[in-house]
C-alpha cells in the first residue's frame, strides 16, 4: 500500500513538473512570436543601391537585393541578401542571415553566412524602427551595422571599430520595398 501511494506521489509530481515545463516553453514562444512581429515591416523583397569599402580602398558601388521572409511559424526571420556591380552584373556580394528572438537573453540574435564561407553570431537589438546588431572580430575590433527601417524604406549603414570609441563607415545602402 505504501508503495502504491510513493508511486502515485512519484506520479503526481512528475506531472506537475511536466506542466509547468510545458508552460514555460509555451510562454518563450509567445514572449519570441511577440518580439518578431516587431520585425515584420523588413518582410518582402527589397531594391536599391549601395557601396562598400575595405580599408582606405576607393569605394565601390553596389545593386542590392534583399529576400525577406519568416520560417517556423514566425519564430525565425530569414533574410537573403545579394550585391551586383551596377556596370557588369556580377554578384559581388551573397549573404544569408537567420534572426531570432532568445528571450533566456532578452535580445535578438543574428546568425549571418556569407557566401565565402563565413559566419558570425552576431548580439542585436530593436529600438522604435531601428535594428542594430553587432560583433567582435577575431582582432578585437568590433563590426556594427545599423539598419532603420518603415514599411517600404531600409537603410543600413555598416561600421568598424578597432577599440569601441571610434567608427568608420564601410557599408552604406538604401532599399525600397518592390
Amino acid at each position: 500500500m505504501k508503495t502504491t501511494i510513493n508511486a502515485i506521489s512519484l506520479a503526481i509530481i512528475l506531472l506537475i513538473m511536466q506542466g509547468k515545463a510545458i508552460c514555460q516553453a509555451q510562454q518563450s514562444d509567445t514572449t519570441s512570436i511577440n518580439a518578431m512581429q516587431k520585425l515584420e515591416a523588413l518582410q518582402g523583397k527589397w531594391s536599391g543601391s549601395g557601396w562598400h569599402q575595405m580599408g582606405r580602398d576607393d569605394k565601390h558601388q553596389i545593386n542590392q537585393t534583399e529576400h525577406v521572409y519568416t520560417k517556423l511559424g514566425g519564430l525565425l526571420l530569414v533574410i537573403d541578401g545579394l550585391g551586383k556591380d551596377p556596370k557588369t552584373g556580377e554578384e559581388v556580394f551573397a549573404a544569408y542571415g537567420v534572426i531570432h528572438y532568445a528571450p533566456e537573453k532578452g535580445m535578438y540574435q543574428f546568425n549571418a553566412y556569407t557566401k565565402e564561407g563565413r559566419h558570425t553570431l552576431a548580439s542585436a537589438k530593436l529600438e522604435d524602427n531601428t535594428l542594430t546588431w553587432w560583433f567582435d572580430t577575431p582582432q578585437g575590433a568590433t563590426i556594427k551595422y545599423i539598419v532603420k527601417f518603415t514599411s517600404d524604406t531600409w537603410v543600413e549603414d555598416g561600421f568598424y571599430s578597432p577599440d569601441g570609441n571610434q567608427w568608420y563607415p564601410f557599408f552604406h545602402m538604401d532599399l525600397k520595398k518592390l
